[in-house]
């Protein structure tokens, strides 16, 4: 019988974080230069020199893709919450900023 680390394992080799990033990248370039239509699974992988199978392995839709890559923009474009003061206000001002983005 398994133990439960390693039950808890994923099978198959870990991600390449590398890789990844560099899906996530092609993905969120190609959404500031084409609508979410003319976007494909094909057209990402090419642009990040991946197989396709490699980014079917990762996420189940190209929805997932470009929602991870949209938040991974943002985490690197939009700073981070500030901490104190009012927190509705930061919390407003944070959306504004991220809406406008």
């Amino acid at each position: 019988m398994a133990s439960a680390q390693q039950a808890a394992r994923p099978v198959g080799r870990p991600r390449c974080m590398e890789t990844h990033q560099a899906i996530l990248h092609a993905a969120a370039e190609l959404l500031e230069r084409a609508p979410y239509r003319d976007i494909s699974v094909e057209r990402i992988a090419a642009l990040a020199g991946v197989g396709k199978q490699t980014i079917y392995r990762w996420y189940d839709s190209k929805a997932d893709l470009l929602l991870d890559a949209y938040l991974a923009r943002c985490t690197e474009v939009l700073p981070p919450m500030v901490a104190g003061g009012e927190p509705m206000l930061n919390f407003r001002n944070y959306m504004r900023r991220l809406v406008e983005y």
